[in-house]
């Protein structure tokens, strides 16, 4: 997945929205892999960013990663969506089903500091090379 402009990688749990809707053509799997891309033409969000597997669309990033991760891939960075939990009742007002993940993001050195600091600005703990993934991570 990883392409070999890919230099800096960072790593944070965090959940894919939307499973409520596409439980019918989805079965999460704990450490399954999936791409993520930019949905361009999404009537409600201008920024939505889509979790792809085997070419449809599962699930989504959620609204407050969404911008992040759509600049991120415009400037050429990748970022893959590995499962790491079950379904669970999302706390947001609005309800639905989401899936706990962790979200890797590879890309160019020069993109590493700013993207960071955009993370942090949301208190988003980036997991360390090897750590453990609890589900206590998970936003």
């Amino acid at each position: 997945m990883a392409s070999s402009s890919a230099n800096f990688r960072v790593s944070f749990g965090s959940v894919v929205r939307g499973f409520h809707i596409y439980k019918f053509i989805w079965t999460p799997v704990v450490n399954d892999e999936h791409s993520v891309q930019q949905e361009r033409g999404n009537a409600e969000d201008q920024y939505a960013v889509a979790i792809i597997n085997n070419d449809l669309i599962v699930g989504h990033v959620p609204r407050e990663l969404s911008q992040i991760f759509w600049f991120f891939i415009e400037r050429g960075g990748e970022i893959s969506c590995r499962i790491m939990g079950r379904r669970q009742r999302s706390p947001l007002l609005q309800g639905g089903l989401e899936i706990p993940c962790i979200y890797t993001l590879r890309g160019k050195k020069q993109f590493e500091s700013k993207l960071r600091q955009l993370l942090k600005s949301m208190d988003i703990e980036l997991l360390q090379l090897g750590q453990d993934h609890d589900k206590s991570t998970y936003h």
